[in-house]
C-alpha cells in the first residue's frame, strides 16, 4: 500500500488578500502620497481662479524650468493635488486602509491577549480615521466652494464672482472693518470682520488683509475743482479712488483740464511717490514723495491725497473640513494607541531603538506641524502663503505615521524616509 502525497491547495483569493493588506503595498501608497506632496512643495503650483496670477506664474515658471516645463506640466506636477496620479494614489491608500481595517477587526475578534486587543483597536482607529479623511476630501470636491482675493472697495457693493452674494464695506479701521453680506440686494448679515474673526451666515467671509488706497482730488487756483480720471475710458469725477493691490501696484490720475498726469506708487509703509507729467508735451516734472493727507502743487494745480483703504476677503462654504477634522482626530487617537501598544514584538535591540526613535520623532513633529496649522488655518480656513511648507511637513508626517502602522523592515524604511523629508522641509 502506497501513501498518497498530500496535494498543496493554493488559494489565489487568500494570496490576493495578503497582498492588498500587506505592509509593503500600504507603505508604497504612503511613500507615493508623501512624494507627491513633497513635489507640490518644491514646484510652483498653478494658481486657481486668478487669470492675472496665472499669467504671471506661467511666464515665470516657463522661464525658470525651460525645456522641462512641458513634460512636468504634462505629468501634472504643477497642479499635484488635482492630478490624476495623486487621486489614484489616494484611492489606493483608501483601498489598503479599508482592507487593513477589516483585517484588524477580524484580528480584534480573535485576539486572546489584552495588549493585542488594544493594538488591534488602535490600528482600527488609524484606518477608520484615514477613510474618514479621504471621504471628506472626496465630498469636498462636490459640496465645498471658495472664492479668494475678493477686493472690496469703500462706498461700493462688490459682487462675489460665481455666487449670488455681494459685499458692502461700511467702515474700516486699522485692523478691522464693518461689512455687510448681501444676497440679491438683501442684507443677510452685518458685523465686524478681523483677522481670525470672520463674518458667518451660511457662508463665511474671511479677512485676508487690509490694503492701502488713496482718495485723490485736485483744484486749480483757489476755487476751481478739477475733474479727474483713473483711466482713459473712466468717467471724469471730482474724486478718484486708487487701490494698490498685489496685481496692480501703481495707479494713474489724469487732470485733462490742466493736461497733467500723475503715476502714483507706494514706496513704503504710509509712503507714496508721484511721477508728474504734462500730457500735451510729455514734459516730466519729476518725482515727489508724499504721505496720505499731504498735497502736491504743480503749476497752480494742487492735488490732495486723502488716506483710504480696501479689503481683500475670501468667501467660503466648506462643510467637508469638519469631516476631515474628525478623521484627523480619530487617526491621531489611533496612532497614540499604537505608540503605547505597537504592532508586533520588538525582539531585537535594533527594533527597540527604531521604535523609540519613531515615537519621539513623530510626537515632536506632530506638535510642530499642529502648531503651524493652528497659526495659519484659523485666519482664512486655508493655508495660503504657508502651503508649500505645510505640504512638505505633511509629507514627513504621513511617512512617520505610516511607520507606526507597519512592522520591522517596512517601519525602518518609512522612518528613514520621514527623517529625510523632515530635513528637506526644514531647508525650504
Amino acid at each position: 500500500m502506497t501513501t498518497a502525497t498530500p496535494t498543496l491547495i493554493r488559494d489565489p483569493w487568500r494570496r490576493l488578500w495578503h497582498f492588498f493588506t500587506s505592509d509593503g503595498l500600504y507603505a508604497a501608497a504612503v511613500i507615493v502620497s508623501a512624494l507627491l506632496l513633497l513635489v507640490a512643495a518644491r514646484l510652483p503650483q498653478t494658481p486657481a481662479h486668478n487669470p492675472i496670477a496665472y499669467s504671471r506664474w506661467l511666464s515665470e515658471t516657463q522661464t525658470r524650468w525651460g525645456s522641462l516645463f512641458d513634460p512636468l506640466n504634462t505629468l501634472g506636477l504643477f497642479a499635484v493635488t488635482s492630478s490624476l496620479l495623486f487621486r489614484l494614489t489616494l484611492a489606493l491608500l483608501g483601498w489598503c486602509s479599508a482592507l487593513r481595517l477589516i483585517d484588524q477587526l477580524d484580528q480584534l475578534r480573535h485576539a486572546d491577549r489584552p495588549t493585542g486587543r488594544r493594538s488591534n483597536l488602535a490600528a482600527s482607529l488609524v484606518y477608520s480615521g484615514t477613510l474618514i479623511v479621504l471621504f471628506g476630501l472626496f465630498l469636498g470636491t462636490f459640496i465645498d466652494y471658495r472664492v479668494d482675493n475678493v477686493v472690496v472697495s469703500p462706498g461700493t457693493v462688490t459682487n462675489i464672482p460665481g455666487t449670488a452674494y455681494a459685499l458692502r464695506l461700511d467702515s474700516i479701521e486699522q485692523d478691522h472693518a464693518t461689512i455687510a453680506l448681501l444676497s440679491q440686494t438683501e442684507t443677510i448679515a452685518q458685523g465686524i470682520i478681523a483677522e481670525k474673526q470672520p463674518l458667518q451666515d451660511g457662508v463665511t467671509v474671511y479677512l485676508d488683509r487690509i490694503g492701502p488706497a488713496l482718495n485723490v482730488s485736485a483744484t486749480h487756483g483757489a476755487t476751481q475743482t478739477l475733474n479727474l480720471q483713473s483711466t482713459a475710458n473712466s468717467p471724469a469725477q471730482s474724486q478718484v479712488l486708487l487701490l494698490f493691490t498685489s496685481d496692480q501696484n501703481e495707479g494713474f490720475v489724469a487732470a485733462p483740464q490742466v493736461n497733467l498726469v500723475l503715476r502714483i506708487e507706494p514706496v513704503g509703509p504710509d509712503q507714496f511717490a508721484a511721477q508728474i507729467f504734462q500730457s500735451a508735451t510729455g514734459k516730466d516734472f519729476g518725482r515727489q514723495s508724499f504721505r496720505p493727507g499731504d498735497t502736491i502743487s504743480i503749476e497752480g494745480t494742487t492735488f490732495r491725497f486723502a488716506p483710504a483703504a480696501y479689503l481683500v476677503t475670501s468667501l467660503a462654504k466648506q462643510p467637508s473640513h469638519w469631516m476631515v477634522g474628525l478623521g484627523i482626530s480619530v487617526t491621531l487617537l489611533g496612532l497614540l494607541g499604537l505608540l503605547l501598544w505597537p504592532i508586533g514584538v520588538a525582539n531585537t535591540r535594533r527594533d527597540r531603538i527604531t521604535q523609540w526613535i519613531m515615537r519621539l520623532v513623530w510626537l515632536v513633529w506632530t506638535i510642530l506641524l499642529g502648531g503651524q496649522v493652528s497659526a495659519v488655518y484659523p485666519r482664512t480656513a486655508s493655508f495660503g502663503y504657508a502651503l508649500a511648507s505645510l505640504a512638505a511637513g505633511l509629507a514627513a508626517w504621513i511617512l512617520l505615521a505610516g511607520s507606526i502602522a507597519v512592522q520591522r523592515r517596512t517601519r525602518a524604511v518609512l522612518l528613514a524616509l520621514g527623517l529625510f523629508t523632515i530635513a528637506v522641509t526644514l531647508s525650504l
